[in-house]
Protein backbone atom coordinates (compact mmCIF):
# COMPACT_ATOMS: atom_id res chain seq x y z
CA UNK A 1 0.00 0.00 0.00
CA UNK A 2 1.29 3.54 -0.70
CA UNK A 3 1.19 6.17 2.17
CA UNK A 4 1.56 9.40 0.87
CA UNK A 5 2.32 12.64 2.88
CA UNK A 6 1.35 16.16 1.70
CA UNK A 7 2.51 18.01 4.96
CA UNK A 8 2.14 21.73 4.86
CA UNK A 9 1.95 21.77 0.88
CA UNK A 10 1.22 25.41 -0.64
CA UNK A 11 -1.66 25.96 -2.59
CA UNK A 12 -0.02 27.17 -5.75
CA UNK A 13 2.24 23.64 -5.61
CA UNK A 14 -0.89 21.34 -6.07
CA UNK A 15 -2.12 23.55 -8.93
CA UNK A 16 0.81 23.68 -10.60
CA UNK A 17 1.06 19.87 -9.96
CA UNK A 18 -2.81 19.49 -11.30
CA UNK A 19 -2.28 21.87 -14.08
CA UNK A 20 0.73 19.76 -15.46
CA UNK A 21 -1.15 16.48 -15.10
CA UNK A 22 1.33 15.43 -12.73
CA UNK A 23 -1.34 13.88 -10.49
CA UNK A 24 -1.04 14.39 -7.19
CA UNK A 25 3.00 15.46 -6.89
CA UNK A 26 3.91 12.26 -5.63
CA UNK A 27 5.97 10.24 -6.96
CA UNK A 28 4.98 7.26 -8.98
CA UNK A 29 6.78 4.45 -7.23
CA UNK A 30 4.97 5.86 -4.06
CA UNK A 31 1.54 6.03 -6.19
CA UNK A 32 -0.89 8.82 -6.95
CA UNK A 33 -4.21 10.26 -6.40
CA UNK A 34 -4.49 9.78 -9.89
CA UNK A 35 -3.20 6.28 -10.86
CA UNK A 36 -5.18 4.83 -7.83
CA UNK A 37 -8.31 6.46 -9.02
CA UNK A 38 -7.90 5.07 -12.65
CA UNK A 39 -7.05 1.69 -10.74
CA UNK A 40 -10.30 1.82 -9.25
CA UNK A 41 -12.26 2.52 -12.12
CA UNK A 42 -10.74 -0.13 -14.30
CA UNK A 43 -10.57 -2.88 -11.61
CA UNK A 44 -13.46 -1.55 -9.11
CA UNK A 45 -16.83 -3.84 -8.70
CA UNK A 46 -19.95 -1.78 -9.38
CA UNK A 47 -21.85 -3.54 -6.33
CA UNK A 48 -19.79 -3.86 -3.02
CA UNK A 49 -19.66 -4.06 0.58
CA UNK A 50 -17.00 -2.78 3.00
CA UNK A 51 -16.34 -1.24 6.53
CA UNK A 52 -15.89 2.06 6.85
CA UNK A 53 -15.26 4.05 9.81
CA UNK A 54 -14.53 8.03 10.34
CA UNK A 55 -12.35 9.10 13.44
CA UNK A 56 -13.17 12.98 14.25
CA UNK A 57 -14.20 14.89 16.89
CA UNK A 58 -18.21 14.30 15.21
CA UNK A 59 -21.43 12.63 16.50
CA UNK A 60 -20.84 9.14 15.14
CA UNK A 61 -17.81 7.26 14.78
CA UNK A 62 -18.64 3.68 14.91
CA UNK A 63 -17.30 1.20 12.28
CA UNK A 64 -20.19 0.42 9.69
CA UNK A 65 -20.49 -1.89 7.07
CA UNK A 66 -21.65 0.04 3.65
CA UNK A 67 -23.49 -1.50 1.37
CA UNK A 68 -23.17 0.01 -2.58
CA UNK A 69 -25.23 -0.69 -5.65
CA UNK A 70 -24.93 0.72 -9.13
CA UNK A 71 -22.43 4.19 -7.01
CA UNK A 72 -25.29 4.64 -4.39
CA UNK A 73 -25.48 3.05 -1.12
CA UNK A 74 -28.12 1.02 0.04
CA UNK A 75 -27.41 -0.49 3.66
CA UNK A 76 -25.69 0.76 6.63
CA UNK A 77 -25.07 -1.44 9.26
CA UNK A 78 -23.67 -0.75 12.34
CA UNK A 79 -21.29 -3.64 12.62
CA UNK A 80 -20.98 -3.71 16.96
CA UNK A 81 -24.63 -3.74 17.46
CA UNK A 82 -25.73 -4.83 14.12
CA UNK A 83 -28.29 -1.80 13.87
CA UNK A 84 -29.13 -1.11 10.26
CA UNK A 85 -29.25 2.77 9.71
CA UNK A 86 -32.33 4.69 7.97
CA UNK A 87 -31.43 5.94 4.69
CA UNK A 88 -32.06 9.38 6.05
CA UNK A 89 -28.55 8.83 7.80
CA UNK A 90 -26.48 7.34 4.32
CA UNK A 91 -25.31 10.94 3.93
CA UNK A 92 -22.82 10.87 6.42
CA UNK A 93 -21.34 7.93 4.75
CA UNK A 94 -19.44 7.29 1.73
CA UNK A 95 -19.09 5.14 -1.30
CA UNK A 96 -15.40 4.60 -2.33
CA UNK A 97 -16.13 7.54 -5.08
CA UNK A 98 -16.93 9.45 -2.15
CA UNK A 99 -13.86 8.61 -0.41
CA UNK A 100 -11.72 10.04 -3.89
CA UNK A 101 -13.61 13.13 -3.60
CA UNK A 102 -12.36 13.63 0.25
CA UNK A 103 -9.26 13.07 -1.03
CA UNK A 104 -9.83 15.79 -4.07
CA UNK A 105 -11.16 17.77 -1.76
CA UNK A 106 -8.25 17.89 0.52
CA UNK A 107 -5.72 18.82 -2.55
CA UNK A 108 -8.05 21.14 -3.84
CA UNK A 109 -8.30 23.50 -0.38
CA UNK A 110 -5.17 22.67 0.31
CA UNK A 111 -4.95 20.47 3.65
CA UNK A 112 -2.09 21.58 5.92
CA UNK A 113 -1.65 17.63 6.41
CA UNK A 114 -2.95 15.15 4.27
CA UNK A 115 -1.89 11.22 4.48
CA UNK A 116 -3.67 8.64 2.01
CA UNK A 117 -2.94 4.79 1.51
CA UNK A 118 -4.58 2.93 -1.57
CA UNK A 119 -5.33 -0.54 -1.72
CA UNK A 120 -2.57 -1.98 -3.51
CA UNK A 121 -4.83 -3.54 -6.18
CA UNK A 122 -8.24 -2.13 -6.40
CA UNK A 123 -6.72 1.88 -5.41
CA UNK A 124 -9.42 2.82 -3.00
CA UNK A 125 -8.02 4.99 -0.24
CA UNK A 126 -8.01 2.46 2.78
CA UNK A 127 -6.69 5.53 5.40
CA UNK A 128 -7.01 9.46 4.81
CA UNK A 129 -5.94 11.66 7.36
CA UNK A 130 -6.91 14.88 6.83
CA UNK A 131 -6.22 18.47 8.74
CA UNK A 132 -7.11 21.38 7.00
CA UNK A 133 -5.51 23.81 9.67
CA UNK A 134 -2.79 23.17 12.33
CA UNK A 135 -4.31 26.21 13.82
CA UNK A 136 -7.72 24.54 14.47
CA UNK A 137 -8.39 21.80 17.11
CA UNK A 138 -10.36 19.15 16.37
CA UNK A 139 -11.59 19.63 12.76
CA UNK A 140 -8.74 16.96 11.70
CA UNK A 141 -10.62 13.55 10.69
CA UNK A 142 -9.07 10.04 10.16
CA UNK A 143 -11.29 7.81 7.44
CA UNK A 144 -10.65 3.77 7.66
CA UNK A 145 -11.61 1.40 4.81
CA UNK A 146 -11.09 -2.14 4.56
CA UNK A 147 -12.58 -5.52 3.86
CA UNK A 148 -14.06 -4.50 0.21
CA UNK A 149 -15.73 -7.22 -1.30
CA UNK A 150 -17.43 -7.37 -4.68
CA UNK A 151 -21.58 -8.27 -4.44
CA UNK A 152 -23.30 -9.91 -6.66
Amino acid sequence: MARKSFGRVPAIALAVTAALGCGDGVSPELGSFDASLQLWQDAGPADYRYTFQRLCFCIDIRAVEIEVRAGAIVSVTVIETNEQLAASEFSRFETVEGLFAVVRDAMERPAEVLEVTYHPTLGYPTEINVDYSLNIADEEQRILASGLVELQ
